[in-house]
């Protein structure tokens, strides 16, 4: 029987972390850089200064929601069971706990239906969504199934085939994917 289990990253699909992290640090039209660290652009030491900002307590709770993600979240948990895949953050004490209460604010995701892993691999489910291709190549490569990459400004340079750049498009292939 096909797994009806579809496993989706936070930061990224769900929350936006980098405009999170640049109203935060004061710099909303910063156009970040365009590789995974996008604050490598910054002088050092507002770098820096917006690195601490994401290790504040609260912070996780701040950042804004992908539009499109609530009804998406929504139309796919009617169908499938939706897993959300996170890597912590080691540098913020409180990240776990707020990115639990941005899930369940936002949308009604308790803490049985996440998991924090630095490894994502290992996770079994039909289909990953994330915004980083070596998530996406070493769980495809490790689960044998098609992984979907959510095309962003850092991930461009990625040869991942497999990419979704919205929401209406990210239904129609992972629901492809548990069908």
């Amino acid at each position: 029987m096909k797994s009806k289990r579809i496993l989706i990253d936070c930061d990224g699909p769900l929350s936006d972390l980098v405009a999170g992290t640049l109203a935060a640090a004061g710099i909303p039209d910063h156009v970040p850089a365009p590789e995974w660290d996008f604050l490598n652009n910054l002088p050092a030491e507002q770098k820096y200064a917006a690195k601490r900002l994401r290790s504040k307590p609260g912070f996780a709770l701040s950042l804004p929601v992908v539009p499109g993600a609530v009804e998406a979240i929504w139309h796919l948990r009617r169908i499938a069971e939706v897993h959300i895949l996170t890597a912590p953050m080691s540098s913020s004490a409180s990240w776990k706990e707020d990115r639990l209460a941005w899930l369940s604010r936002h949308f009604n995701i308790g803490e049985d239906m996440v998991t924090f892993a630095d490894d994502k691999s290992s996770t079994e489910g039909a289909t990953l969504l994330d915004d980083k291709p070596a998530n996406i190549e070493t769980w495809s490569a490790r689960q044998g199934r098609r992984g979907w990459l959510w095309s962003c400004f850092h991930n461009q340079g990625s040869s991942w085939d497999h990419r979704v750049a919205n929401w209406p498009d990210a239904v129609r292939v992972l629901l492809a994917q548990v069908g």
